[in-house]
């Protein structure tokens, strides 16, 4: 996972393999992934919260965590990216949340304890390396002078997080289960459900919205759904089995998803001409 071949290792290889590798890591996706392993970093995104949790990554000697085959991924039916969702609505948001998240962490706030614990308790299933990272970059980003001016960083990382081009966001919703994409939404759905509850901000699923690209049946009026690849549209269970039946079986499964407020979808499929 982005480690250098010891010399043994690589008089092991033979020519050709190393030809491959050196190829795979110079261009696309593997040059990309190297630059975010080696240069990624070491340079400075001008992102306090990103160059901080980058800082912490390279004090515990880890790299940025990358997605495993069939990695579960969190989804919201109907919505493309919920990375994307989860940034509108803190985005617009950020005043309340500030004001909840100053009331939480004062230190002389009755059960302040409580509340701090119940800020990372969702890293505890973290391995312990990476959880030291996370909770480390939670408590920076709340420490007590933070607090006082506003939480710059935390508001400046939620801006720039809402800015991102769609790629960027749905790039962020594939990312390792143990990354700063997953950190940050770990730290801050907490709070989210907090301020949803307090009518302070939109939730991130709207039931009554249209969820099924084809027939935009409403979100709630459906147990199973599945995703199309790699348009990231949804469909309903009927209008998959439909298509399917006209398809004749042609078919790709889109597995390992974790879905919002307990919404399962379907198998998956691949991308439809009706909806693309």
């Amino acid at each position: 996972n982005g480690a250098l071949l010891d010399d043994d290792t690589a008089r092991a290889l033979d020519r050709e393999t190393v030809c491959k590798v050196a190829r795979a890591l110079s261009c696309g996706d593997g040059a990309a992934r190297l630059d975010q392993l080696v240069v990624w970093p070491s340079v400075p995104l001008g992102v306090a919260a990103i160059d901080k949790w980058r800082e912490l990554l390279m004090r515990a000697g880890v790299c940025e965590d990358e997605p495993a085959a069939c990695e579960k991924r969190r989804v919201i039916i109907g919505e493309w990216s919920s990375h994307a969702v989860l940034y509108s609505r803190l985005h617009g948001a950020c005043e309340p949340l500030v004001d909840f998240l100053t009331e939480i962490t004062d230190p002389e706030m009755e059960n302040a304890e409580v509340w701090q614990r119940w800020l990372v308790k969702r890293y505890d299933e973290w391995p312990l390396e990476r959880r030291g990272v996370a909770v480390e970059w939670l408590r920076w980003l709340l420490r007590p002078d933070a607090r006082r001016a506003g939480f710059p960083a935390l508001c400046g990382f939620i801006a720039h997080e809402n800015c991102l081009s769609p790629e960027q966001h749905i790039a962020r919703d594939d990312a390792g289960r143990y990354s700063l994409a997953r950190a940050a939404r770990d730290g801050l759905i907490g709070c989210l459900h907090e301020l949803v509850a307090d009518g302070k901000m939109e939730s991130l699923v709207d039931t009554h919205s249209p969820g099924c690209a084809i027939c935009l049946r409403a979100v709630r009026s459906c147990a199973r759904w599945a995703q199309l690849q790699p348009c990231r549209h949804w469909i309903c269970a009927d209008c998959r089995e439909r298509w399917m039946r006209v398809d004749d079986g042609d078919e790709s499964p889109v597995e390992g998803m974790d879905v919002e407020d307990g919404l399962w979808p379907g198998d998956g499929a691949t991308s439809s001409p009706q909806v693309c």
